[in-house]
């Protein structure tokens, strides 16, 4: 059962998401030098215009326009911050920082009807195949992926792939020199052969449209403002585009109060504009709180699901990797999806591919790779999502949200685990299109109010570097156990 929380009070960090700086109402001539560096920050206001003069009124320069936050991106000299902050109409002012996606990565020999990660497997236990059956694979459905791009590929991704915006700081968003998304974009919708024979490859939605949209460079990293800039792009492009579902397969841990989080925020405006928002609970593992932007009760957060590497359910168990909730008073993911060693695209010549080189369990041929992560989940999803809107396109996000749950199954487990989700997404036999309700209604409340009074008084540099850039990848998961211990390498052959 999710938990929107109704108090006021302050919030508190619990791993900071965002360095913000305190309001010092100090003249502008006292504040000015130009020995200090420029920093990059994202400054918002009671509209665009009043952030950007605002920008420009201490001799910043505005990069990009936000209109997803009423905000812009922008650099600054860092001793002009704290004037910025008290222009008036401005309410927040955050500096920018680094990032991470969220994934864990775990033969030559791959047989996709007996490998419980293939696709192909993976469709039957979610019910995709029903859907397919019915003449439902996602055609006409625009998917934005926001992440480290994707790889141009034609025999998997055809011409259903499309370039969206690089924000990474490169200029083509069908690159992917890290390797993460390319993994996902096949797993939402890649396709070779027909679809769903034993032989072949088929992502969930596998005539689905997939922008890409590029945030992040060749070692994972990202940073607020960039994933920001890629949400804006897709908010400004949803209409022309078609753009029905967005796939966020990244976080970090945010405050206590997701009311006060950018991100939450920007999550929210796409949500009410449209556009369903799927977006990974996190790789920190049970009784860890769910990571932004999923924590927001607004969007639907997917946990991962571990089959024990078998095809029947009763033995099914949320994955040990994968984040929930510390108590019920907190965030609990709306379903779980399949997130271990999920078969997908491996990008040539990408970090990752160069990793899994290493790990011989993990090669499937020398296309194909193994991953595991509430990001190979949240792609599952997201390619669900996509058949769904096919078949009622009608559908709010908040249909989709009250579809999808009405649609998979209780899981039952035991208090502890039922803290990591309940819900596990297997689409019934019997389900049709018709089964797919509007009117649900905004089942929510309390949206993201990002407070720039609030949420610019919480600064600690120290424990944001830490969230930002430590497990999800340059820490415990990119060089420790996981890697080299039992998410890695203890998966079958």
């Amino acid at each position: 059962m999710e938990n929107t929380q109704t108090t006021t009070k302050r919030p508190k960090r619990r791993g900071v998401v965002l360095l913000s700086v305190a309001t010092m109402a100090l003249p502008t001539s006292m504040l000015r030098s130009h020995h200090e560096p420029a920093l990059s920050v994202l400054v918002q206001a009671s509209s665009t215009e009043i952030a950007v003069d605002a920008v420009e009124s201490v001799h910043g320069k505005v990069v990009n326009e936000l209109e997803v936050l009423a905000g812009v991106v922008a650099t600054v000299s860092a001793d002009e911050v704290d004037a910025l902050r008290v222009r008036p109409g401005v309410t927040g002012v955050t500096i920018d920082d680094t990032a991470a996606l969220e994934s864990v990565l775990p033969g030559t020999t791959y047989d996709t009807e007996t490998q419980v990660g293939s696709l192909y497997t993976t469709a039957r236990l979610t019910g995709a195949n029903t859907l397919w059956s019915q003449g439902w694979n996602g055609t006409g459905v625009g998917v934005a992926l926001i992440d480290s791009g994707v790889q141009a590929n034609t025999t998997y991704f055809g011409t259903r792939l499309l370039a969206g915006v690089d924000y990474s700081g490169g200029t083509n968003s069908l690159t992917d020199g890290f390797g993460h998304g390319t993994h996902l974009a096949s797993i939402i919708m890649g396709s070779s052969g027909t679809i769903g024979a034993p032989g072949s490859f088929t992502g969930i939605a596998p005539r689905a449209k997939l922008y890409s949209v590029k945030v992040a460079n060749t070692t994972g990293v990202t940073s607020l403002t960039k994933i920001l800039q890629g949400m804006d792009w897709v908010y400004k492009n949803r209409t022309l585009k078609n753009i029905k579902v967005v796939n966020l397969s990244l976080g970090a841990a945010g405050y206590d109060d997701y009311r006060y989080d950018p991100l939450a925020a920007a999550a929210e405006r796409l949500w009410n504009s449209g556009v369903t928002v799927v977006a990974s609970a996190g790789n920190i593992g049970a009784l860890k709180n769910v990571v932004s932007p999923a924590y927001d009760p607004t969007v639907i957060a997917v946990g991962a699901l571990d089959t024990m590497n078998t095809v029947d359910p009763t033995d099914d168990v949320p994955a040990s990797f994968s984040a929930g909730a510390s108590d019920w008073s907190k965030r609990v993911p709306d379903v779980l999806a399949p997130g271990r060693s999920i078969q997908g695209l491996k990008a040539t010549g990408s970090t990752l591919a160069g990793v899994v080189a290493l790990f011989p369990s993990a090669q499937i041929g020398t296309a194909f790779m193994k991953g595991s992560g509430t990001s190979q989940a949240a792609a599952v999803v997201s390619g669900q999502v996509a058949l769904m809107l096919q078949a009622n396109p009608s559908q709010t996000p908040d249909d989709v949200k009250g579809n999808l749950g009405n649609l998979s199954t209780y899981a039952g487990w035991a208090d502890d685990r039922e803290l990591q989700g309940w819900m596990k997404v297997e689409y019934p036999d019997w389900a049709v299109s018709g089964s797919l309700y509007t009117g649900w209604g905004s089942q929510f409340q309390n949206p993201a109010l990002v407070s720039g009074t609030t949420a610019n008084e919480l600064a600690d540099n120290t424990k944001r570097n830490s969230s930002w850039q430590g497990s999800s990848w340059q820490g415990s998961s990119w060089q420790g156990s996981s890697w080299q211990g039992s998410l890695w390498m203890g998966f079958p052959g």
